[in-house]
């Protein structure tokens, strides 16, 4: 029991189910979180439950709006509330449960304000589902049905991938309640809030990385006609997969567009820490989204909620947290209490992001800066004569490498793999047959020169290497016809560099291949190239993506690690992608 310490009002609608004509009928009615009331009609008659115990209830009002009952009640000091008259609060479905015939709900997604989000699969178990849901029983007034509503017509109007797609909004009726759902594909991963709860730290490439996918999403919603505003933009709002890193911004419950923007029946809605100033004026521009954004990216670096920090003329002071400069410019502006002075769109802070991104010199957070020096290198333009097919657009690369065949190199190469080989078979058979069974272990060395030249030949002669590079993503297949093939892909924003370097020598002369550097994992391909051809693949892929240009190989200078295989990772490497055993 809970003692009512003052006056306390209730004022709760509800819609009414069924015609007049029904025989009887029950409905709960949600208050503000201190009771409730439960109305029975039975014909013309009515009746109340009275949920207080002790003091002094009155009935001040029943009438019917807007087609619904309208309850008020007052509970004078000294009442006593009967918990065992609330309504169940919180999650109204177990798992296991069948909503309209066609989800079945598996697992609780999270809660907030008076809607459920749950995780739900088709009734034949092909997809699943992120069904939104909130019930009369709950709502605290008719602003929320309404919020959820917009909420569902603004998600049916959206397509970008940064946005859960939208599948469906329906009601359903009980009999005690109504409830209402919104169906949205699920967003994989886990929220930044989440993720900096559970102790991920980001690097400041991270956090932009970040930003730049939030930018793509709010450049979307503000080119539309009339332009959407999220206002509730925040790290438990901006859900991220760890295996692809892709970002997607979810719960558009604060959803608002600018033709629907009205003074009066507005809402304020949003995050203490993460609402611009103007939301508390019940407006909302581009920039209001912009200013959530910019507390985001402050939480992320500093794991502290913007509203954490001293302020001064409304302004967030984080002079303590360590950031670049051009970051903390960035920042600064976005977090202006004025709308005037923070970026007026999206496109703005992408420009300003891009300096961050690639700046006169790396900076990591907690880090010293340190200079990149940047060499004038002479365009290679493609060689005559070869046989690689190279495809560049505005947003793609692609490179075709065909097996190199019989030539001069590739035969010397393979009559010189053929020898060594014999030789080395001659020799330890020698040592077996005459008793030097010992002697013939000091031969592993030399077999696994011979394997490596012997693979080596065995790929210039037969394998294909297709490289595929888009503004997001990358890929890199090996094969040999249609007997074998082994693939390889990863993020764009992950490829750290491309390279030429030493796997050995033969008769005095390098071997070399290009390398593409994908965080530690290392690609390997097009051994078996001319010198020329090799420069301008790389020249090419350093170009299109923006990387710095390839360092000149002095000889020998680098050599493959022997415990290393030749994709450059540890003979068994596991990786968001794909078991990477082999490669060529």
């Amino acid at each position: 029991m809970m003692s009512l310490g003052g006056d306390i009002f209730i004022k709760t609608y509800i819609h009414v189910f069924c015609d007049s004509a029904a025989v009887s009928w029950k409905r709960c009615i949600a208050g503000n979180g201190f009771g409730y009331a439960v109305i029975v009609r039975r014909g013309k008659s009515q009746s109340s439950h009275n949920p207080f115990r002790g003091g002094r209830l009155q009935w001040r009002k029943n009438r019917r709006k807007n087609g619904a009952a309208v309850v008020r009640w007052q509970a004078r000091s000294g009442g006593e509330l009967d918990e065992r008259s609330w309504p169940a609060l919180g999650v109204f479905h177990k798992t296991g449960d069948v909503i309209a015939e066609k989800y079945k709900i598996i697992s609780v997604l999270g809660r907030g304000g008076v809607c459920t989000t749950y995780e739900a699969e088709t009734e034949d178990g092909s997809s699943t589902v992120a069904l939104k849901a909130i019930t009369l029983k709950f709502m605290k007034g008719w602003k929320d049905l309404e919020l959820f509503e917009r909420e569902a017509r603004v998600l049916k109007s959206l397509r970008h991938p940064g946005i859960p797609e939208y599948i469906d909004y329906f009601e359903v009726d009980t009999e005690t309640d109504r409830a209402f759902y919104i169906a949205q594909k699920v967003a994989k991963g886990r929220s930044l809030a989440e993720a900096v709860q559970n102790g991920s730290r980001m690097t400041e490439e991270d956090v932009v990385r970040i930003a730049f996918e939030v930018l793509e999403v709010l450049k979307y919603l503000g080119n539309l006609r009339p332009p959407v505003f999220h206002r509730d933009i925040k790290p438990e709002n901006i859900i991220m997969d760890e295996e692809t890193g892709q970002v997607k911004v979810v719960d558009f419950g604060a959803v608002q567009d600018a033709a629907s923007m009205t003074v009066m029946g507005s809402t304020v809605v949003g995050t203490y820490g993460y609402m611009a100033p103007e939301q508390f004026q019940n407006r909302a521009t581009a920039q209001t989204d912009l200013y959530g954004l910019g507390g985001t990216l402050l939480y992320l670096l500093s794991g502290q909620s913007p509203s954490s920090f001293p302020q001064t003329r409304l302004k967030v002071d984080f002079g303590a947290v360590t950031m670049s400069p051009a970051l903390r410019s960035v920042i600064d502006k976005l977090l202006e209490p004025a709308p005037e002075d923070r970026f007026q769109s999206a496109e703005e802070v992408i420009a300003a992001l891009k300096a961050v991104k690639e700046p006169p010199a790396s900076f990591r957070v907690g880090s010293n800066a340190y200079k990149v020096e940047q060499r004038s290198v002479q365009r290679i333009s493609q060689p005559a004569g070869t046989k690689i097919d190279l495809i560049r657009t505005d947003d793609s690369l692609q490179i075709e490498i065909p097996p190199v065949g019989l030539t001069a190199e590739t035969v010397g190469t393979g009559t010189f793999t053929v020898a060594w080989n014999a030789f080395i078979v001659f020799w330890t058979a020698t040592a077996i047959r005459g008793g030097a069974g010992v002697m013939s272990l000091f031969s592993i060395p030399f077999w696994v020169v011979g394997f490596g030249l012997a693979k080596s030949t065995l790929s210039n002669l037969t394998v294909s290497v297709s490289l595929e590079i888009d503004r997001e993503v990358f890929s890199v297949e090996w094969k040999v016809g249609r007997f074998w093939k082994h693939r390889v892909s990863g993020q764009v924003r992950d490829i750290n560099s491309v390279e030429l370097i030493s796997e050995g020598a033969l008769n005095g002369k390098p071997i070399t291949a290009c390398r593409l550097n994908e965080g530690v994992n290392r690609h390997l391909f097009g051994s078996g190239l001319e010198e020329i051809e090799k420069s301008w693949i790389l020249q090419e892929i350093s170009d299109f993506l923006d990387l710095p240009p390839p360092q000149e190989l002095p000889p020998l200078v680098r050599q493959i690690d022997p415990s290393r295989n030749r994709m450059g990772g540890r003979v068994f490497r596991r990786t968001s992608r794909s078991w990477d055993d082999s490669g060529f």
